[in-house]
Parts: structure tokens; C-alpha cells; sequence
């Protein structure tokens, strides 16, 4: 029996790394085929699996992995960073309410300071810190950077780093933000949407190119989309709807477009150069990414649908 163990070090896969931006840059660096459908298998519907008192959550994984581990499963709460940041200046903003003393809340984290800047905040946690603040005159806030030795900084993050393997940790329960759940909701549809791409067997000329399902728009001009999806002014595709006679284009070939762009000795004054079939892939996103080359896909198409000996016709 053999085993064969296949590692990777991908530079911020912590907790920043979209799996769909691995997949699409081991095919942008022309990995092989069976590697790419390994790494495919391997991220494909992972979830973080989270115990409650209600029972079990599951929530889709889309990006990041455990620091320092290949084997297990990525946990990690369902609210943001900043969330987590405001329920602690909350707590603290509870317990300098009990002492008359001047307080100074200090946080390492700018995005959370923000939050509270911003009077339109949706964030019921950021209107109670705000409203205590306004009402409570011996508390402020200010902000310290982080990792530079700080004392109370460095002391705070130790007790942090304690409380989440402690069992006697108290247990906070915090509404969702509708902002989460939209971002919850736009990720698992999105994920499905990634699934349905990665596995389907319609537009997969499409997907040569464009590996990434999303709402990106590409700004293609018509005749480049019919161009890559090969629904166009094309023989082959108009046969298959009975809007011409046969697959053949009028030189007697079957015409595809890779056909007309690149072999058709009447299409000749239109033509790209030929790739080999290793390089098709490339070829293909090169046209897609480059204006001169774009523009003689569009002439190419006009052409087609200008000449009489090109045109479709409709079978009698």
C-alpha cells in the first residue's frame, strides 16, 4: 500500500485567503490538472461546525485555515473582529459606569474607535457605548497601537488568550448584526454559487477563463462574450437550434470558433495566431485581458456576420 502526501505553504491562508483565489492562481500558474482537482476536493463544502446549548451550527468556510495545522477543521466565531472588539469596550464601559474615578479605555483597534465616531451606526453596542459616553463624563476612549510592548496592552491580550481555553469563562450572548447576516447569507450563496460553477458541464469555456463565480463586472464587449461562450454567429452553435443547415462553415469545416479565429481561409485577413492545445487556456485569457487583441475578436465577428459566405442560414 502507498501513500502519497501532497503539502502546500500558501502565504496568508490563516485567515485572509479566499479558497476560490487558490484555486484560480494554482490554474493561472498552469498547475496539473489532477493537483488542481486534489485541492478542489479539499476545499470544496467545508464548514465551521460550532457547539451551542440550542445544539449544533454549521457555517459554510470560504476562506482561511488553522495556523500551523493542514488536518483540522477551522473553527472561529460567527461575528466580525470589530464586533468582538466593541462587547469588550462595552464591558468595560459598564464597569467604569460603578466608579466615579476618571477612567481611559484604551483600544488597539481603529475600526471599532470609528464605529463609534460614526452617528448613523446601526450597531445596538455602539449606540449603548455612544449614549454612555454622551451621559457619563468621567470615561474616555483612545486608541494604542498594538504588539510594541505596551504593558497593560500585552497583559490584556494574555487574559484574553486565557479566557478562551477557560472553562469558567462567562458566556455572552449577542444579538447577530443584520450587517452579519447579510455578509452571513452573500457567503454561503456565493459559495453555492462556486460549487455549481466548479462542477457544472454547461459554459465550461467560460469557466477557462473566469474561475471565480461573482458579481464582477467584466465590461466585455457582445461580440467577445459570444466569442468565449461560443454563442454567436457560429455554424456549430447555430446547427444545434436548427438555424443552419449543418455544423460546417461555408469553407466546409466544422465552424467552431477557434476555427473561424484561427484556420478559416476566409475569415484569413481575421486571424489570430494559432496556440497549441497546452496553451489554449492562456490564449483564451489573454484575449480577454487585452484591448488589441479584443478588438480583433470584434472585427472578427463582424466580419462573419457581413459576409455572405459566412452568414447562417435557416434550413429549408
Amino acid at each position: 500500500m502507498h501513500v502519497a502526501v501532497v503539502s502546500i505553504d500558501i502565504k496568508g491562508a490563516f485567515d485572509n485567503l479566499k479558497y476560490s483565489s487558490i484555486l484560480e492562481n494554482l490554474s493561472n500558474n498552469q498547475c496539473p490538472q489532477n493537483i488542481q482537482s486534489l485541492f478542489r476536493n479539499l476545499l470544496k463544502d467545508r464548514n465551521v461546525i460550532i457547539p451551542t446549548n440550542e445544539g449544533v451550527a454549521q457555517q459554510p468556510q470560504t476562506r482561511g485555515c488553522p495556523q500551523g495545522s493542514c488536518t483540522v477543521e477551522p473553527s472561529g466565531g460567527r461575528g466580525s473582529r470589530t464586533a468582538a472588539e466593541l462587547i469588550a469596550l462595552q464591558e468595560a464601559v459598564k464597569y467604569a459606569q460603578n466608579h466615579q474615578n476618571k477612567v481611559k479605555i484604551w483600544s488597539d483597534r481603529q475600526s471599532s474607535l470609528k464605529t463609534l465616531l460614526n452617528q448613523k451606526s446601526n450597531s445596538p453596542i455602539a449606540r449603548y457605548i455612544q449614549d454612555s459616553l454622551y451621559n457619563t463624563h468621567n470615561i474616555k476612549l483612545g486608541w494604542i497601537r498594538a504588539h510594541v510592548g505596551h504593558l497593560g496592552n500585552e497583559k490584556a491580550d494574555e487574559l484574553a488568550k486565557e479566557a478562551i481555553t477557560s472553562t469558567e469563562a462567562a458566556v455572552l450572548t449577542v444579538p447577530l448584526p443584520r450587517s452579519s447576516a447579510k455578509q452571513d447569507l452573500k457567503q454561503r450563496a456565493l459559495a453555492k454559487w462556486q460549487r455549481r460553477w466548479d462542477d457544472g458541464i454547461n459554459g465550461r469555456s467560460t469557466y477557462e477563463i473566469i474561475k471565480k463565480a461573482g458579481l464582477r463586472n467584466r465590461n466585455w464587449p457582445r461580440q467577445l462574450f459570444q466569442f468565449i461562450t461560443g454563442h454567436g454567429p457560429f455554424s456549430s452553435y447555430l446547427f444545434r437550434f436548427g438555424k443552419h443547415p449543418d455544423n460546417c462553415c461555408a469553407c466546409g469545416e466544422p465552424g467552431t470558433t477557434f476555427h473561424y479565429a484561427t484556420k478559416c481561409r476566409l475569415s484569413l485577413s481575421n486571424h489570430l495566431k494559432c496556440p497549441k492545445d497546452q496553451h489554449i487556456e492562456a490564449w483564451l485569457k489573454s484575449i480577454s485581458n487585452h484591448r488589441l487583441l479584443r478588438n480583433k475578436i470584434i472585427d472578427l465577428l463582424n466580419f462573419i456576420t457581413s459576409e455572405d459566405l459566412l452568414k447562417s442560414e435557416q434550413p429549408e
